[in-house]
């Protein structure tokens, strides 16, 4: 459960990096404003692709432990 936490946690944080770097980006007039909205655009990718690496590897996880606390083969559920 914690994984998918900080997963969604991760995606939310780079939408919000995403919306600022939209925002600030408006009149980018010096070299700092250029560096700093490029790394706020890296940072919001960066934890987007982490972000939705970690969900996509803890629901299968979730789903195989699911289905041994059920009790049914997984093999069963996905042929269904």
């Amino acid at each position: 459960m914690n994984e998918l936490k900080a997963g969604l946690s991760l995606v939310v944080i780079a939408n919000i990096c995403y919306v600022l770097y939209i925002y600030f980006s408006k009149d980018n007039t010096t070299n700092l404003s250029d560096f700093l909205s490029g790394l706020i655009l890296g940072s919001s990718v960066g934890a987007n692709i982490v972000g939705i690496r970690t969900i996509a590897k803890y629901i299968p996880i979730e789903f195989y432990n699911d289905a041994y606390r059920r009790g049914t083969k997984l093999k069963d559920i996905i042929d269904k």
